[in-house]
């Protein structure tokens, strides 16, 4: 069942907030950070406090999923309407995996639609999001379209998506152009990958605040530290958060974590300060370095928030 005509709303909020440039400011006296592009936004306020090349679209990787969950759900929820939501999914996996959550999973095994989405959330697994996306429309491709679709509708113009995982694809343009470069080998060529999705830090915390607040079971399942799962194929899967920060930095409430060779190190969390939310996403840092980036950012807020 392809459903590109239908007309999908997000979160309950438009990108008013992200719609006019935003210069780099730092009212939090943040140190240096590692990552290329970063911000803090106050959601109550929808104001930024902090802000680092937060304009630029760039890589987002894994930071993708929170999209994938969001139209999935509400795909879902208009299949609801007619009478045939999707209650379990049987997972594809067409290959061995590129994380643990990936290797974890079992070809044609089935779950309950709602575990598969924590699940995809703890540990990011890219097998979760191509089966999620793949049991509501006819191809993953086609979900990447309705994704685009989502982000474009809400008046969001920084994303762009060719996948629901956000994992690196192929570029077969190197292929093509094969014989115009004489520098490079055939086997170079076949393993360069290109990256499936982009985002502004900017409308990435605009977006997401928005989307947790709205649907609030999505944040919920992405700070669990861990779980045990039995799925309808009676399989036993035992696992962890792989986003260090809801075990490094306090008061987290939702968060997501990001990681391509293309993308570098990626983080995206909501912490309650004070009865407030914050948002700080870091983008372009490194895998260890998101996390101290974060770190910075957080007690920087801290502070700040404090003196208001």
């Amino acid at each position: 069942m392809i459903l590109v005509g239908v007309s999908i709303a997000g979160a309950d909020e438009g990108a008013s907030e992200s719609g006019v440039l935003l210069t780099d400011l730092n009212k939090i006296n943040a140190p240096e950070i590692v990552a290329k592009n970063a911000v803090v936004y106050d959601v109550i306020n929808k104001e930024f406090i902090y802000a680092k090349s937060a304009n630029e679209s760039v890589p987002i990787a894994s930071l993708a999923k929170i999209i994938t969950a969001s139209v999935f759900l509400q795909l879902n929820e208009m299949r609801a309407e007619h009478g045939n939501p999707v209650k379990t999914i049987e997972v594809i996996k067409d290959g061995n995996g590129y994380n643990a959550g990936d290797r974890e999973l079992i070809d044609g095994e089935t779950w309950r639609t709602e575990n598969l989405i924590r699940f995809m959330l703890i540990t990011s697994s890219n097998f979760a999001a191509k089966s999620l996306a793949s049991s509501v429309v006819d191809d993953e491709f086609v979900f990447s379209l309705l994704m685009n679709k989502f982000t474009k509708d809400l008046g969001f113009t920084s994303f762009s998506f060719k996948n629901s995982s956000g994992l690196s694809i192929n570029n077969t343009n190197y292929k093509k152009n094969l014989l115009a470069s004489s520098k490079d080998s055939i086997e170079s060529i076949s393993t360069r990958q290109t990256s499936s999705a982009f985002g502004s830090a900017k409308e990435i915390a605009v977006l997401f605040s928005s989307i947790f607040k709205k649907t609030p079971f999505l944040g919920e399942a992405s700070i669990i530290h861990e779980a045990t799962f039995i799925n309808l194929s009676r399989n036993t899967h035992k696992i962890k958060n792989v986003n260090y920060s809801i075990f490094k930095i306090p008061n987290i409430v939702a968060g997501k974590t990001g990681t391509t060779e293309e993308s570098g190190g990626n983080l995206m969390i909501v912490k309650n300060i004070g009865g407030r939310e914050y948002a700080i996403v870091i983008l372009g840092s490194t895998i260890e370095d998101r996390y101290t980036d974060a770190l910075k950012l957080s007690s920087s807020t801290e502070a700040f928030a404090t003196l208001k």
